[in-house]
């Protein structure tokens, strides 16, 4: 992928995605993400994992920035994030969970965030695990990202709660390893 590029007046940096069509056709276009906001982490991907479910998702309703299984390098964070999440800085490596634990809810209490009910819509009162609306823009329309992540995809915007660091010391060519592990 190429290096981040310099993002616009607004923010807002453009990159290549997978969008799935909904009828078990992608295509690779352009798309524009915009800077994060409250709670929000821009994360340049470098690497992303390939499933069975990625298949599957060739027929969800699209469009769809496809990919769910990822890791890269953050490259902005949102008011507020240094405050909750201080290790999350431009640079630091990071790993993508699709399922986004609240850590409030009982399941996350008990130590069980693969079953956060924020994540699963179970209660609506924790709020939501994806990004606020319009985060990114496919032909000028807000489009989503597979699992809130979209990993497909030179960049992604996601919650915070969604990363995982990973040694700062990783080299930044070589993350699925420690992702695997």
């Amino acid at each position: 992928m190429a290096p981040s590029q310099t993002p616009g007046a607004d923010g807002s940096l453009q990159g290549a995605a997978a969008i799935g069509d909904g009828r078990g056709a992608f295509v690779i276009e352009p798309v524009v993400v915009r800077a994060p906001q409250a709670g929000e982490v821009r994360v340049r991907l470098t690497a992303a994992g390939l499933c069975h479910t990625d298949h599957a998702s060739l027929r969800w309703p699209g469009p769809l920035v496809l990919g769910h299984e990822g890791a890269g390098v953050v490259e902005s964070v949102g008011p507020g994030v240094a405050a909750t999440h201080p290790q999350l800085q431009a640079g630091q490596p990071v790993l993508l969970n699709w399922a986004i634990p609240c850590g409030r809810c009982p399941q996350c209490q008990r130590g069980r965030g693969s079953l956060c009910e924020r994540t699963h819509s179970i209660d609506a009162k924790l709020g939501s695990s994806a990004p606020t609306p319009g985060h990114t823009l496919w032909r000028g329309q807000a489009v989503e990202r597979s699992f809130k992540l979209g990993t497909f995809a030179e960049h992604t915007l996601v919650r915070a709660e969604a990363l995982t660091c990973g040694p700062s010391n990783c080299r930044r060519a070589t993350p699925a390893p420690w992702a695997a592990a």
